[in-house]
């Protein structure tokens, strides 16, 4: 039971990093002027989502992630868990209100026992709960960003924040972007980019967050798929392809859907709270 409690905390975790780093949503007028530069596509959809109302994502995951590797990588929240975490055939749906910094998210794992999770940021705090460990929330603080190697106790998070450090690893040399053409997502019109990372970059990164914890994480990632809503230049779609011969191997497939439209999230009721 232990050994599932921590998996299932893992899996908890992986699914939130994605989902925020995912979210966005634009309140800005069409954009109905081309925009021959792929790069500043790319910055100018996260630029939008600095004027952020709500969204819906959609994700499907594959592949399996050793655990013990990633609850290392995460500040030792998970250590002492091993083994490969399988997530094949896993999908979530989700909300964001990113005026209140609020998020919900559900998964489901069918190569896992069926597990569920379900998921509530809410005024700085994460709430989970996993079917297969009981009925009540598991309630914890989340860091400043996602993407800060550590953060102040009083910290709280802010997608702003996550997304502005993420512009800001786009500018790093080396990192680039070239737009393949148009398709559809979600019945609009998109533009279909490829964001391509080296390998030394990506590591540096990842040896900055982590500390001893990466050494020797050796990630790659292939080129991710990127699509922008060309009216409103903010995101539509994501696909990316991780490995590691430490942490596994990824693939997560995100799409955002349903700007602007009114969503409720409140954190469970404190009877459904354990602790």
């Amino acid at each position: 039971m232990t050994l599932l409690r921590k998996s299932a905390q893992a899996i908890c975790a992986v699914l939130f990093a994605i989902a925020v780093a995912g979210c966005g949503s634009s309140s800005a007028a069409p954009t109905p002027t081309p925009i021959p530069d792929p790069m500043e596509i790319v910055t100018r959809s996260i630029t939008g989502l600095a004027t952020a109302t709500t969204l819906h994502v959609d994700g499907v995951l594959s592949g399996s992630v050793n655990a013990g590797a990633l609850g290392a990588l995460m500040g030792g929240s998970y250590g002492g868990l091993s083994g490969q975490i399988k997530v094949d055939g896993a999908s979530m749906t989700g909300d964001a209100d990113m005026t209140k910094q609020a998020l919900h998210l559900s998964a489901t794992f069918p190569s896992l026992f069926g597990i569920s999770a379900d998921m509530f940021v809410v005024d700085g705090y994460l709430y989970s709960k996993v079917n297969a460990l009981g009925a009540k929330y598991q309630k914890t603080k989340v860091s400043g960003s996602l993407l800060t190697a550590s953060a102040a106790p009083d910290a709280t998070f802010g997608f702003t924040d996550t997304l502005n450090q993420l512009k800001a690893r786009l500018a790093t040399p080396g990192v680039t972007a070239k737009l393949e053409g148009h398709e559809s997502v979600d019945g609009r019109d998109a533009y279909h980019l490829t964001l391509t990372v080296p390998a030394d970059v990506l590591n540096q990164e990842i040896n900055a967050a982590g500390g001893a914890a990466a050494s020797g994480a050796d990630l790659t990632m292939d080129p991710i798929d990127y699509w922008v809503y060309v009216d409103t230049v903010v995101p539509a779609k994501l696909h990316a392809k991780a490995s590691s011969a430490t942490l596994g191997n990824v693939s997560v497939t995100l799409t955002l859907t349903k700007y602007g439209q009114a969503v409720t999230i409140q954190a469970p009721a404190e009877d459904q709270v354990s602790g």
